[in-house]
């Protein structure tokens, strides 16, 4: 449930909604393939490796 409220919210602030009401009158469905939804994510990312972390100076 936390989760789902979170991207309510967070949908909420990209159509610059500060409440339900205007969430309402402002939101638009937009229909997307799968395809779309894979390219829309993250590219060219190269996880690195983390180790210790040293505090030496």
């Amino acid at each position: 449930m936390a989760r789902s409220l979170s991207k309510v919210k967070s949908t909420m602030c990209n159509c610059g909604a500060l409440d339900i009401k205007e969430f309402q009158s402002k939101a638009k469905l937009t229909l997307v393939s799968s395809t779309s939804i894979v390219e829309g994510g993250a590219h060219d990312v190269i996880r690195k490796e983390s180790g210790p972390v040293s505090t030496e100076q």
